[in-house]
């Protein structure tokens, strides 16, 4: 199975979609802070300018923008596989579909961990340019390792969410239509119905550990927000595994 995630991985890189998500967000990260530095009577100035400059990179490209690329990834590494008869081939190699199953779940957590982590980097050259080395101050530094580590715990169920949405949807249209409209309705959920959604919805956790909308990370949504990420992975993955099992390939 390394050599099916290698593989994919490879194939992954190869995409035009892979590099130009990564092209834009750079742009976007060095946009946002000559935006702030612009404006420095400004809210986002004054609170995020500086050492916090990464966590208000992360509430603008990782809690809007990463889902929808993440639907893109999956709906090529699925979808588009199915379609074209790719997705039997492992199959006919020897591989269990099970194992099929775990090689597109954990291509897709590498992948939101790599550009997670480009992200943080590239956040932080970009705000030692902007700003100088105050940016480095420990305690705000920790608290934007914590919440970048944080918010990879969520990310880790949505990849599952997302491979078994795939195995559902038609076609690659279909999947990213799908979680466009959810990334659209949570945001309105998670606006409005908070004390509710918290309790069950663990994308609200996505805009929780990223300090969204000035949302202040507690310790009860750490932990809660870990157990239902943990929870719902699991009951997501025997989902998956169970449709992997049922559905044919021609």
């Amino acid at each position: 199975m390394k050599q099916l995630i290698c593989f994919q991985l490879r194939r992954i890189i190869r995409q035009k979609a892979f590099w130009i998500f990564l092209i834009g967000m750079l742009v976007m990260t060095i946009n946002s802070a000559i935006e702030l530095r612009r404006n420095l009577e400004d809210f986002y100035a004054i609170t995020y300018g500086g050492g916090l400059f990464p966590i208000y990179i992360m509430q603008g490209q990782i809690v809007l923008i990463m889902p929808l690329f993440m639907s893109i990834i999956v709906a090529y590494l699925v979808n588009g596989e199915r379609t074209s008869g790719m997705l039997k081939q492992p199959l006919l190699q020897g591989i269990t579909k099970r194992e099929l199953l775990d090689s597109k779940i954990i291509v897709l957590i590498i992948t939101s961990f790599v550009f997670i982590t480009i992200l943080l980097l590239s956040s932080y050259i970009v705000s030692l340019s902007a700003w100088g080395s105050g940016v480095l101050a420990r305690e705000n530094v920790l608290r934007c390792l914590i919440q970048y580590a944080l918010v990879l715990i969520p990310f880790v169920t949505l990849s599952i969410f997302l491979i078994l949405l795939s195995l559902y949807t038609a076609n690659a249209a279909a999947t990213i239509g799908v979680m466009l409209f959810i990334v659209l309705f949570d945001s309105l959920l998670n606006q409005f119905f908070i004390s509710v959604i918290s309790k069950v919805s663990f994308l609200y956790y996505i805009y929780a550990y990223s300090s969204y909308n000035n949302t202040v990370l507690e310790n009860w949504m750490i932990f809660r927000g870990i157990l239902i990420c943990l929870v719902t992975a699991i009951i997501l993955y025997l989902l998956a595994a169970v449709k992997i099992q049922r559905m044919e390939y021609a």
